[in-house]
């Protein structure tokens, strides 16, 4: 049995709309192919950190929710860590109180994107040495 897991990526501020549609066709790539399921992507926009990363005080966060194994796991931070437009990411695995059914994308329905707002997001992030960290976005 596959279990809930959420992973909060933060790109590079400047990144397009097609190197970001290519990071999400990449990342449910790598979840279909590794047998897992991608349930639902938010794109929550450009946000500011609470501190710069690697010079940049803003980031595009991105959150994608999927079921999954080790596998999925392995690819995913294969796939992120190598990546030079990605600024810091971190995978949690989710509660199993929280109804998987409830993040489930309709086929239909489409991702609707967060405008960016004054809203501060605090989180923490993994970076691609492993060490955990505080970030706002």
């Amino acid at each position: 049995m596959f279990s809930g897991y959420e992973t909060l990526v933060i790109s590079h501020p400047d990144i397009s709309d097609e190197e970001l549609q290519e990071l999400i066709d990449k990342l449910k790539n790598v979840i279909s192919r590794t047998n897992g399921e991608s349930l639902k992507i938010d794109k929550w926009g450009k946000r500011k950190l609470v501190y710069k990363i690697k010079g940049l005080s803003k980031g595009f966060f991105l959150v994608v929710y999927f079921l999954g194994n080790q596998d999925v796991l392995q690819e995913i931070d294969r796939l992120l860590r190598f990546n030079e437009r990605i600024l810091r990411y971190q995978t949690v695995k989710i509660d199993k109180k929280l109804d998987i059914e409830t993040l489930r994308e309709k086929e239909t329905q489409k991702t609707l994107e967060a405008p960016a707002s004054g809203n501060e997001v605090i989180a923490t992030v993994e970076t691609a040495g492993g060490a955990q960290e505080d970030a706002a976005g």
